[in-house]
């Protein structure tokens, strides 16, 4: 550490050193000395521990498995965002049916990637009349509705909070932690059934009041349980770490979007001029976000194969399938590589060694409070090492 306080102290022991002083001068400046001392720890560890950023983007995923509803604000509750992830699409098994047809199905983007096909946003007073998945919600706009299309064109809409009054309950077991939703009925199925191109029966199903069991340490200190997340209330992740996944993709390659990566929170540093080092925040503890909400990172992200869903076409791309050949340009999007490139050097969580980190799960207890676009971040804690992911999936 190099400043004018630090030399004035050196030289000041100096001086001490190889002076004959009485005691009373001697404890003057030793206690000048502690007074310096202590306002340079002062000064250390008051160093930033990461720059101050601000919120980005903030997404909402009231289905779970389909595409996500930008919004300019959410509300936390005791879950997470309130309407995250409330619903989701279950496929009961086939009576006398083997293999995977034989067993239950909860929709996950991993196995039902043309979900990501159907489109989704919230309707309400004062909303603009756009199909767009992932238009801004204005603040003045009040959502009461889901409001949905498939790609065949067929529309379908259900209250953000529906009435469960009559409604059969069924029980969505999501890895290893079960809840009791409510089966919205047969209009509902009848579209999911034809909109996700299943060739089964496609139920939705609301969480209603319930909420499931955080399993492993990662919910340590939280209070609401979660919601149909996987695994966390929010996912947050950096523009930082997304520009450099992007650049470490084949040449030719157009930018890489969020969407595939399906964080709630997108985060970029405050200013142009200062930098965010990819990947840091593998090791945040504790970000504070605007004026009152605290959210603690207890785990990072490991990531499976819905990374290799084309977005564009709601397909999985083969394994290794990047180009045709014979051609000059890339014929296949990005997504086909996006999880092979981010396995060669981001399979950094022991406790899911072979599968790449991308992201960071959090919690909050502050229900009530809202984040907005813009807000800023501030990492108020960070840990000496990675966490280790340790749900048992």
């Amino acid at each position: 550490m190099s400043s004018p306080l630090v030399s004035y102290v050196a030289e000041l022991i100096n001086y001490l050193t190889n002076n004959a002083l009485s005691l009373k001068a001697i404890d003057i400046h030793i206690s000048v000395l502690a007074i310096l001392l202590s306002l340079i720890l002062k000064l250390y560890n008051e160093k930033p521990l990461a720059p101050n950023m601000l919120v980005d983007k903030i997404f909402i995923y009231p289905i779970k498995s389909l595409p996500a509803i930008e919004v300019d604000s959410a509300k936390l509750d005791a879950k997470g965002f309130e309407l995250d992830r409330r619903f989701v699409l279950f496929s009961p098994a086939v009576e006398g049916a083997k293999g995977e047809l034989g067993k239950d199905k909860i929709h996950l983007v991993s196995n039902s990637p043309m979900n990501t096909q159907i489109s989704i946003k919230f309707t309400g007073d004062a909303s603009p009349n756009s199909s767009d998945a992932s238009a801004l919600l204005p603040s003045s706009t009040i959502p009461t509705t889901l409001s949905l299309t498939s790609l065949g064109g067929q529309k379908y809409s259900v209250p953000i909070q529906p009435s469960t009054a009559g409604l059969s309950r069924v029980t969505i077991d999501m890895h290893s932690s079960p809840v009791d939703g409510f089966d919205l009925g047969e209009e509902a199925s009848s579209f999911f059934t034809e909109a996700c191109g299943q060739d089964r029966v496609v139920r939705l199903v609301y969480l209603g009041d319930g909420k499931r069991e955080i399993l492993g340490t990662m919910g340590a200190g939280s209070t609401g349980g979660i919601a149909f997340n996987d695994c966390a209330s929010f996912l947050l992740a950096t523009t930082s770490s997304l520009s450099a996944l992007s650049s470490a993709l084949p040449q030719g390659s157009a930018p890489l979007s969020i969407a595939p990566l399906r964080p709630n929170i997108l985060l970029r540093p405050e200013s142009s001029s200062s930098t965010l080092t990819p990947w840091a925040e593998d090791f945040w503890a504790a970000l504070k976000i605007g004026e009152g909400v605290t959210m603690r990172l207890t785990s990072n992200c490991v990531r499976c194969v819905s990374l290799n869903i084309d977005y564009g076409t709601g397909k999985m791309k083969e394994k290794g399938e990047v180009l045709k050949k014979g051609e000059k340009r890339m014929k296949l999007m990005i997504l086909s590589t996006l999880r092979r490139t981010l396995a060669k050097d981001r399979r950094v969580d022991e406790g899911s060694p072979y599968s790449p980190v991308f992201g960071r799960y959090g919690f909050s207890n502050d229900a009530g409070q809202t984040i907005r676009i813009n807000d800023l971040v501030v990492v108020t804690q960070k840990n000496k090492e990675r966490t280790k992911f340790d749900w048992p999936l």
